[in-house]
């Protein structure tokens, strides 16, 4: 029978996930927790030696398997009955493809609450496919939490579909007041994961492509953006004040819903300066000049 499905941290040996597979017995507790400290010792002579392999340790009538995964510096370790020790050199690689597939999830210090769920489900559909090598008591009493995450698509709880929609209105509430597009943006993309959570499919249609719309629109304003602006410094290379300034107040003019308005009314202010060359003291003029020449090319640098 197969017992525990353990992940650890190859460095810290911190244990990063653990299924356990059997029905909690005080003996069983006892002996787990009796033999961590001298798993983390072999974990730690299975990198100094270098070692990929898959690795036993005989513990009584049960055996210890570890297998180091390097491409995400973690070490995967299943506790199993002797007997099974064929299905389980069987099992690892697919359990290891599984770890890679979701391998964002040990990667970073932060937990993707969905990712977890979907990989923890992929586990899951693995034993049931297994059954054999899993405690019929333990299936009989744990079949709810094993059955497929498809199942139970959409099934949240009323308290936290009720919380999301509070939310999901808030969020409407503040899309319609906002002119500001990457805040529009901003706010869409986090009405879509609300509506996504809680599995309301035809406002979630109609939001995604507000979403995609929304992108669309900031994308080709950033190429007129890089335009004007681009033109301007070029105008301004060629002493060409007058085309600067028409390329420079139509980029200012751009500028306006997507960034912080008194960085609009900035570069508004630099052109028309440029439309008075006569009447502005020289250095004044020179320095603005300069400060439109070294402009950030790269229009994000302007978004708020």
């Amino acid at each position: 029978m197969l017992h525990s499905i353990l992940i650890y941290q190859s460095e810290t040996h911190k244990l990063l996930y653990n299924k356990n597979l059997q029905e909690s017995k005080k003996d069983n507790l006892e002996l787990f927790g009796g033999f961590l400290s001298a798993l983390k010792s072999f974990i730690s002579e299975i990198h100094l030696s270098g070692s990929k392999d898959l690795k036993r340790i005989e513990l009584g009538d049960k055996f210890i398997f570890i297998t180091h995964i390097p491409q995400i510096k973690t070490d995967l370790v299943t506790i199993a009955e002797r007997e099974d020790d064929k299905i389980i050199n069987r099992l690892f690689p697919i359990i290891t493809s599984i770890i890679m597939d979701y391998k964002e999830l040990f990667a970073g210090n932060k937990l993707n609450l969905k990712q977890f769920k979907l990989f923890n489900q992929e586990l899951n559909d693995l034993i049931l496919s297994n059954k054999k090598v899993i405690d019929g008591k333990f299936i009989k009493n744990n079949i709810d939490s094993l059955k497929s995450i498809w199942e139970h698509k959409g099934e949240i709880s009323i308290k936290l579909k009720e919380k999301l929609t509070e939310q999901k209105n808030s969020y409407l509430l503040s899309l319609n007041k906002v002119e500001n597009l990457p805040e529009k943006l901003m706010i869409t993309k986090k009405i879509v994961e609300i509506l996504n959570e809680i599995n309301d499919d035809e406002e979630l249609h109609e939001y995604h492509q507000k979403e995609k719309n929304l992108i669309k629109e900031i994308n080709e304003r950033k190429i007129r953006l890089s335009y004007y602006l681009n033109g301007a410094k070029e105008a301004l290379k060629d002493k060409d004040y007058n085309n600067a300034f028409s390329y420079l107040i139509s980029f200012s003019s751009k500028l306006k819903n997507f960034t912080k308005p008194h960085i609009q009314k900035k570069y508004h202010n630099l052109a028309k300066i440029l439309l008075k060359k006569e009447e502005t003291n020289h250095i004044i003029f020179s320095q603005t000049i300069s400060e439109i020449l070294i402009m950030p090319d790269d229009i994000d640098e302007y978004l708020s």
